[in-house]
């Protein structure tokens, strides 16, 4: 049931997590979140919007597939600094 609360987004937003992150963080303090890749584009707007800089990104996808997963990570009160690391493959060994 919390993996469906989360997942879907039933009792939480996205937005509400990432509030939540950065009153819990110290200024320079990390956090970092999976989302599917067609919510990237809200994820920055909402990590920007409540002054947690992305830094990070990586994209996940399957071994024969497209990226499916972007895993975003970021700093509070950072200035602007993203990199983007080397995709993950999903069922790769």
């Amino acid at each position: 049931e919390h993996i469906a609360i989360c997942r879907h987004e039933c009792l939480i937003t996205q937005k509400e997590i990432i509030q939540t992150a950065y009153r819990l963080l110290m200024p320079g303090g990390r956090f970092c979140i999976c989302q599917r890749i067609e919510r990237l584009t809200d994820l920055l707007c909402d990590l920007r919007s409540c002054n947690l800089e992305p830094c990070r990104m990586v994209f996940v996808r399957t071994k024969n597939g497209d990226s499916y997963l972007v895993m975003v990570e970021s700093a509070k009160d950072k200035k602007p600094q993203l990199k983007i690391s080397k995709e993950i493959i999903n069922g790769e060994e």
